[in-house]
């Protein structure tokens, strides 16, 4: 199959942010407890949700791609399962429910279901729907349907129950996770890659994909699942034989 090596190497570039901000990330919360509050400062927090965004709307776009995405989000879907229950073992009070990969497998699988309808809708339509349905479901989780810049409604409390409900978008006020991706709003910015795969397409730029300019983050980004799911681990001993000396 025809590789798109630009794809590859934003994958890669995105790929390392995310270990260093978790290298970031690991160092503060065993090493210097008491400035965990850095967690949440803007700088860290814009890094961490560009990683986040970059990583879901590039799977949206290359789902148009590949040749198996049915196949592909039954495997994403499992390393989520996976990442789910290691954490649940080894850090039941902090376990990662619903995080980044079940997001994007649930996205890649609905999608795969859809294709045969998504494909019937126009390119350029799709983008801007998909982008306003994004911007106004962004804020679905703290109770709020639409944005500052439009309108907004408070949405009722009783639909805030469940795991069910925190699946789609709507976190029960019990739930913690220390990594959480619903569907809503992040499905739609999952099509709004999609979309933008599919004006590319209409337009004949993909060909413009295919060469890069940095083979090692190409690399890179073509084996991003194996590295996501040993990057913590190895963060993790590297940190306590670190602060053990």
């Amino acid at each position: 199959m025809l590789r798109y090596g630009k794809l590859d190497s934003w994958r890669g570039f995105w790929l390392v942010n995310m270990i260093v901000y978790h290298a970031v990330w690991d160092l503060l919360f065993f090493g210097t407890p008491q400035r965990l509050d850095l967690l949440f400062s803007a700088p860290l927090v814009i890094w961490q949700q560009a990683i986040c965004w970059s990583f879901i709307w590039l799977s949206g776009f290359v789902v148009g791609i590949g040749k198996r995405p049915l196949r592909r989000a039954i495997i994403i879907l499992l390393a989520g399962a996976l990442v789910t229950l290691v954490t649940l073992l080894a850090w039941p009070e902090m376990a990662i429910w619903f995080g980044i990969l079940t997001c994007i497998g649930s996205c890649m699988l609905l999608t795969s279901w859809g294709l045969p309808l998504l494909r019937r809708v126009p390119a350029q339509a799709g983008w801007w729907l998909s982008a306003l349905l994004f911007a106004l479901t962004f804020q679905v989780a703290d109770g709020i349907l639409g944005n500052a810049f439009l309108f907004s409604i408070a949405l009722p409390e009783y639909w805030y129950s469940g795991m069910i409900a925190t699946y789609f978008g709507l976190p029960d006020p019990q739930f913690q996770s220390l990594d959480y991706f619903p569907l809503l709003p992040w499905v739609f910015l999952f099509l709004n890659g999609y979309f933008s795969f599919r004006h590319g397409a209409a337009k004949g730029q993909l060909s413009k994909l295919v060469t890069t300019n940095f083979p090692i983050l190409a690399l890179l980004g073509r084996h991003t699942l194996p590295i996501y799911l040993l990057h913590q681990p190895i963060l993790y001993l590297l940190f306590m034989i670190f602060l053990s000396t």
